[in-house]
């Protein structure tokens, strides 16, 4: 089997995965369901090759990690620019009238292209993150602003999100563009793990004994599988049969630049509930 039909074969085991957990490798295949885990490293169904290499990362010592960081930004920047020419090219495609099969071809390549370019800012948002400035920020205004954009979006607005702000203003110490790209990602998670039909609920709740406050996302879509439970916040690690298993590592990335946590709960009584807690702003 060549590395293009590897990576193939392991895109197709993904999609047929039930419930879009990992799936079990078929005999005679190069893949494993966990072919890393170390210092935070899990990678699904890859390549035996891809895994050597980040296997080999996750025993490098901090300061040989941001060497790499540094290198991967490099390379994504080197990448990103032909792609998006390449990008360009093809949208330019888009006002030909082209017969059927090219235009299915056409589609899956710009498709194929666009998961691309989503794949390597992930990347650089993980490798190489900006310093954050803070300021204060009141939670129940910015989580109100920033739930009426997400309504004019289309793949968010056909399902029901109900937003329950805290009764009592609360201020925290934040970035307001990293807590709505932490909000995103809970919430488009719980959109694409949900049916439309499934009320999807956003609670603010003050935790004045912790000085701290708790932002959940409930959802009741298929409950997430107990043994995926731990590895989820892990870089290349993903539940979703076109994922790429960066988003939660940025969430969590960004919450320890913000002193915070993620939690994740999930079963068939009481849905899947993603926590995250912040320190209030301090007195």
């Amino acid at each position: 089997m060549t590395f293009a039909n590897s990576l193939t074969h392991s895109r197709t085991l993904r999609r047929r995965a039930a419930g879009g957990y990992f799936s079990k490798p078929t005999p005679n295949t190069p893949f494993q369901d966990l072919a890393s885990s170390n210092n935070g490293v899990t990678v699904v169904n890859l390549n035996p090759h891809i895994s050597k290499v980040l296997q080999s990362i996750a025993h490098q010592p901090q300061s040989r990690l941001a060497q790499i960081g540094e290198r991967s930004a490099m390379i994504v920047h080197e990448v990103r620019n032909p792609l998006t020419t390449i990008l360009m090219a093809l949208q330019s495609f888009e006002t030909l009238d082209l017969p059927e099969t090219s235009q299915q071809r056409l589609n899956l390549a710009l498709e194929e292209a666009e998961r691309l370019q989503r794949l390597l800012n992930e990347i650089l948002l993980y490798a190489k993150p900006c310093p954050l400035e803070h300021s204060v920020l009141e939670l129940n205004m910015l989580m109100t602003e920033f739930w009426a954009q997400m309504q004019l979006m289309p793949k968010i607005a056909k399902h029901r999100i109900v937003l329950r702000p805290a009764p009592e203003p609360i201020e925290i110490l934040g970035n307001a563009d990293k807590l709505k790209q932490i909000m995103m990602n809970l919430i488009t998670n719980a959109c694409e793990a949900s049916p439309s039909t499934e009320e999807i609920t956003w609670q603010i709740t003050s935790l004045e004994a912790e000085s701290a406050v708790r932002i959940q996302v409930q959802n009741w879509g298929p409950p997430i599988p107990h043994e995926a439970l731990p590895h989820l916040t892990m870089p290349f690690f993903t539940t979703k049969p076109a994922g790429n298993g960066l988003g939660l590592a940025i969430v969590k990335q960004i919450l320890e630049d913000h002193g915070g946590q993620l939690e994740i709960q999930s079963d068939r009584q009481s849905g899947t509930r993603v926590s995250v807690q912040l320190p209030l702003k301090p007195t």
